[in-house]
C-alpha cells in the first residue's frame, strides 16, 4: 500500500529480468527464472494457493521448473 516507488528489500542482491504491477499486487522473474508475487491476494491472484495477502516476494511454487519469461498482473489475475 504505496503511493511512491518503493525499493523491495527482499530483491537485494537477486538479478530480476522483468517486473510488472496489478491493481494490488505485484509480479517479478527473478533468479533462475523463478516467478514471484507480493500485495493483495484476493481472488487467488497471487498463485499461492490461498487467498491471504502477502508482504514480501514470495516464489510461487507452482511456477517452479517452468520457463517464465514475461508476468502480467491485471486488476484481479495474473498472467
Amino acid at each position: 500500500d504505496r503511493l511512491t516507488p518503493t525499493f523491495v528489500e527482499a530483491l537485494t542482491g537477486m538479478q530480476v529480468s522483468t517486473m510488472a504491477c496489478g491493481g494490488h499486487h505485484t509480479a517479478a522473474v527473478g533468479d533462475h527464472l523463478q516467478v514471484m508475487t507480493w500485495g493483495g491476494g484476493a481472488f487467488g491472484k497471487l498463485g499461492h494457493g490461498n487467498r491471504l495477502a502477502q508482504s514480501t516476494p514470495k516464489v510461487v511454487v507452482a511456477l517452479q521448473g517452468k520457463r517464465v519469461i514475461q508476468v502480467s498482473p491485471g486488476p484481479h489475475h495474473s498472467a
